[in-house]
């Protein structure tokens, strides 16, 4: 998955992950943006991500 690691313009990210990922994704704050000039780029919050998982668990154990 090239967002894992690339920077991707929202065309792109429409282009190559669907819809779903180019509207969910920075709702969710899942996804930093960079703007440079008149372009934004994309990439996955990797500090986010890493914690997806512990307060997952957390939300279960409640």
């Amino acid at each position: 998955m090239e967002l894992a690691t690339d920077l991707l313009l929202k065309n792109d990210l429409l282009r190559r992950h669907g819809i779903e990922a180019a509207l969910v994704l920075p709702r969710a704050g899942l996804l930093t943006a960079r703007r440079h000039g008149r372009h934004v780029h994309y990439a996955l919050d990797h500090t986010r991500i890493a914690t997806l998982g512990t307060d997952l668990l957390s939300a279960l154990l409640r």
